[in-house]
């Protein structure tokens, strides 16, 4: 419950979620600056936040998709609701313009390097993910237009669920 009560905080500071003020408000891009000071309670936490895999809305129910927030040097799983991991996705290395993860899993380590609002496709124990670097926003007059962690977001198709 927590984790989406976070990710719930994190939406709506990114802007994910709007109001009349919001809409009237000037935005502007949230910007990743490793090592700058915490203007939050998510920023603020030690280690990487990440929610599990879910339905997102407009998916028609067909991509299952988590989000993880991490610092140069976290990482998060990647990882279905009340299940083992699949993987894990370590923030190695980037700045707002690119960030390079590596994609950990029990038989390899792969690197990849994306640039800003760019996804990559990895193929991680026969199934397929993409793994995106969006840009975010936020109201201009909240005063925040930096953050120091990197929002990574990964999905999949959803899994066929086998004949009983």
């Amino acid at each position: 419950m927590r984790i989406r009560i976070v990710l719930l905080c994190c939406l709506v500071s990114a802007g994910c979620a709007t109001n009349d003020n919001a809409r009237s408000a000037e935005v502007v891009r949230l910007r990743f600056v490793p090592g700058s000071p915490p203007t939050n309670g998510l920023e603020s936490s030690r280690g990487a936040v990440w929610t599990s895999f879910s339905e997102w809305p407009g998916s028609r129910g067909e991509t299952i998709m988590l989000m993880g927030s991490a610092a140069i040097g976290d990482k998060f799983p990647v990882a279905h609701r009340n299940g083992p991991g699949l993987f894990e996705i370590l923030l190695k290395d980037g700045d707002d313009s690119h960030v390079v993860l590596d994609i950990i899993s029990r038989m390899e380590t792969t690197s990849i390097d994306l640039r800003r609002d760019d996804s990559a496709k990895v193929l991680v124990a026969g199934t397929e993910y993409t793994i995106s670097y969006p840009s975010q926003e936020v109201a201009a007059s909240e005063g925040k237009s930096t953050t120091n962690k990197a929002t990574i977001f990964v999905a999949t198709p959803k899994p066929k669920q086998s004949p009983a």
